[in-house]
């Protein structure tokens, strides 16, 4: 656990000062998921808030309780777009964001940057320090939502030109993965977008109407993600049609050449075939250039099938 101290101006790792929380100074906190349980009792938070802290089931939540809003939100922490849940509780007199107990490095360096802030700030007693903090974090979870989806457009795009030119071995299995990740980006964002606009409403009043207007700016920006990501999903659908139609053409280029193959050997097996049985009267059995005779007729099939595929343009 780190805390900062703005109202005294201090800073520390591991248990909060019973001074810092009795005088109700300013505080930033930041805490794994299995230290939030011992800032209940000093800041009073209501059980199915801790719950939802070392559950961590990735869901995306949003709570408004006397004198704090509780937030749990979906950050995307590498580039499977894989979900991990942060979850932030904002009050007057503070903020606590609490991280995974073994949180990714993108959530490492969100916390990271906050804290630097945080550190910078100490010294200047900002009273608002906290909402900035508080918008710092929600600016920060989006930046990597867009970073990744900027990503996968990139992604997309040089798919698209590698299926047109046909350099793509394998690609059902490339635009099926872009195609989920379009997708979990959509789910979790559509999500966030329900939470921006909560947070705009501000039960608790968090946010002065400074603030205020910098969160609806976060809102429009999640809606603009989101619609984004929906724009990448249709593409990765169209990237898909077009996989499977190449495979469909692939598979009658194939079957075509099975058919044609199969033009010639098809009169050469009946000929086979007449001379393979066992009649006891077959003139051709016992005349002296009945082989060589075979032989010629079945060239001369293949010649003459051969002429019909050019001149039908089969080939």
């Amino acid at each position: 656990m780190v805390y900062y101290d703005f109202t005294a101006a201090q800073s520390g790792k591991g248990e909060l000062p019973p001074a810092s929380l009795e005088s109700g100074n300013l505080l930033f906190i930041v805490c794994g998921a299995s230290e939030v349980g011992g800032l209940r009792e000093g800041f009073g938070f209501d059980e199915s808030t801790i719950l939802e802290c070392t559950d961590l089931d990735e869901s995306v939540r949003y709570a408004s309780f006397e004198g704090y809003d509780f937030v749990s939100a979906i950050l995307l922490k590498d580039e499977r777009f894989l979900p991990e849940e942060l979850n932030f509780y904002a009050a007057p007199g503070y903020r606590v964001l609490v991280l995974p107990n073994e949180p990714s490095e993108t959530a490492l360096w969100l916390s990271d940057a906050l804290e630097k802030y945080a550190q910078a700030q100490l010294a200047r007693r900002d009273d608002d320090v906290l909402n900035r903090l508080y918008y710092m974090f929600w600016q920060g979870l989006l930046a990597q939502y867009s970073d990744r989806l900027e990503r996968l457009e990139d992604e997309m795009e040089l798919l698209s030109e590698q299926l047109s030119g046909g350099g793509e071995k394998q690609p059902f299995n490339s635009v099926e993965i872009m195609r989920r990740r379009s997708y979990a980006a959509k789910k979790y964002l559509r999500a966030l977008s329900y939470l921006g606009a909560q947070m705009v409403t501000d039960g608790n009043e968090l946010l002065d109407k400074k603030h205020a207007r910098l969160f609806t700016g976060v809102e429009i920006r999640i809606r603009r993600l989101y619609d984004f990501a929906e724009s990448l999903y249709s593409l990765s659908a169209e990237l898909l049609d077009t996989t499977q139609s190449r495979i469909t053409l692939r598979t009658n280029e194939i079957m075509n050449k099975l058919t044609f193959i199969t033009l010639f050997f098809a009169p050469l097996t009946v000929i086979t075939g007449i001379y393979g049985m066992n009649f006891k009267y077959m003139p051709e059995l016992n005349w002296r250039v009945g082989y060589p005779a075979a032989i010629g007729v079945m060239v001369l099939v293949c010649v003459l099938l051969w002429l019909l595929a050019k001149r039908k343009k089969w080939i």
